[in-house]
């Protein structure tokens, strides 16, 4: 549970003195580079595969997937990089087919390197029924290619539906920050200096964003005597500028994540005061929802 000390949304210049994000990056450094990782490790996929080991069909399955899924995320979340082969990308996001109640198919999702620990358990998304797991012939089941054009159809009609995509960039995307700066001092809005076009979104569109820093209190003392504290600020009602070079955002509300409860700041006054006698030790923007403006991100696409 959170813990409001207040109840009044903040303005651009209340938090002023309180952000200083990272440098700017060039255009084409914006976008993080991430690449993928395919993994099936339901004992049951792999029984009805025949392939326990996951060495040959299996993992010829499992090859074949990963450019597949890599271009409909590169559609889809297109505010990321994903052409990288592994050996490049500080981040992997990991899918796994998974059967993990022995039953149902479920599609997990996680970021690992960088920003994720290696996942033992990502973010589920139920991905068949047990009895279509089970519909499928033996004749199916024994083609990697039968498999991967039934498995992909599925996954064209997840991806279409809008509550899927921003549940995947919520959970799971949302570990990977970009690098623009975030700037607080126009008011009454915030600005990221990122326009739509950088991150393939849809200008029509509203993202919000996430700026997680760890604020030393007070400033001007020896860091063993300050207090460290872990905290989040929530940018939402997020537009494009007038030459749609930046996005003009509101601030919702600061947040102390690692307190119990936490301790959600919205009022103007405790903000101020907040700001004049802290600093930032670390800071780093993340994109909370997204709408891509590739218009087959809206759309199934069927293997042909």
């Amino acid at each position: 549970m959170r813990q409001s000390i207040c109840s009044w949304r903040p303005n651009g210049a209340t938090l002023a003195a309180l952000i200083m994000l990272a440098p700017a990056s060039a255009p084409g450094q914006v976008r993080p580079v991430v690449t993928v990782e395919v993994r099936i490790d339901g004992r049951l996929y792999r029984q009805m595969l025949a392939d326990t080991a996951c060495t040959q069909r299996c993992d010829a399955l499992r090859s074949s997937l990963r450019d597949s899924v890599r271009a409909r995320f590169q559609r889809r979340f297109s505010f990321l990089d994903w052409r990288a082969v592994p050996a490049a990308a500080p981040d992997t996001v990991v899918v796994t087919w998974d059967n993990p109640d022995g039953l149902d198919g479920v599609l997990s999702l996680a970021v690992a390197g960088q920003h994720g620990a290696r996942p033992n358990r990502g973010y589920p998304i139920q991905f068949e029924a047990f009895a279509d797991i089970y519909r499928r012939s033996r004749s199916t089941w024994q083609s990697a290619a039968l498999v991967e054009q039934a498995w992909l159809a599925r996954l064209d009609d997840l991806l279409a539906k809008r509550s899927e995509l921003q549940g995947i960039v919520r959970n799971v995307l949302v570990k990977v920050p970009l690098r623009p700066v975030v700037d607080l001092n126009a008011m009454p809005t915030a600005v990221v200096r990122l326009s739509p076009r950088a991150i393939r979104a849809n200008p029509d569109t509203s993202p919000t964003f996430l700026v997680r820093m760890t604020l030393i209190d007070p400033d001007g003392v020896p860091l063993p005597q300050a207090r460290q504290d872990v905290t989040e600020v929530s940018l939402y009602q997020c537009g494009p500028s007038g030459d749609r070079s930046s996005y003009f955002c509101r601030v919702e509300h600061l947040v102390y994540t690692a307190t119990t409860p936490q301790i959600m700041i919205e009022n103007r006054d405790s903000l101020q005061a907040l700001a004049r006698r802290t600093r930032r030790l670390l800071a780093t923007l993340h994109l909370n929802t997204f709408v891509a403006a590739d218009p087959l991100a809206t759309q199934p696409q069927r293997p042909r």
